[in-house]
């Protein structure tokens, strides 16, 4: 959610009450959200998700949010179907931008921009990308 200086400082340009707290813990706006803390009341699913991605972390598996994204949406979407579906939409989704910050403020990973030879896919990806989901399959039941 982004804000205009004009909603966080005064005209006499004094940051507001509001948004002084914010200052003074030395955080930000987005940071500071309940964003990351819609799994807080499940501790249970977020170590599940915590514990998966430090397995994967573990036997090597590269990680980066397009891999991340899926492997927490189904492990939410198995065991909390009721928070991420929409009736609107029909389908679920956990956002890119959900998915970093749960990274950073949880497990304190952040993601570097990929070289280009890194981006590219080695010539075994197929059989890679299913020891994988067989990997997740196995993780979440």
């Amino acid at each position: 959610m982004s804000r205009t200086l004009y909603e966080i400082f005064a005209p006499i340009g004094a940051i507001k009450d509001k948004y002084k707290a914010y200052v003074d813990i030395g955080s930000s706006l987005i940071k500071s959200s309940q964003h990351c803390l819609v799994l807080a009341t499940y501790p249970n699913v977020e170590q599940k998700i915590i514990q998966t991605l430090q397995n994967h972390m573990s036997i090597g598996q590269p990680l980066n949010v397009a891999l991340v994204q899926p492997l927490i949406s189904t492990i939410v979407h198995k065991r909390l179907p009721h928070l991420i579906y929409n009736p609107q939409h029909k389908r679920s989704k956990v956002s890119y931008t959900w998915t970093k910050m749960f990274i950073k403020s949880h497990l304190n990973w952040s993601y570097i921009a990929p070289a280009t030879i890194t981006s590219k896919l080695p010539l075994d990806w197929k059989s890679k990308s299913k020891t994988m989901a067989l990997r997740v399959t196995f993780l979440v039941k």
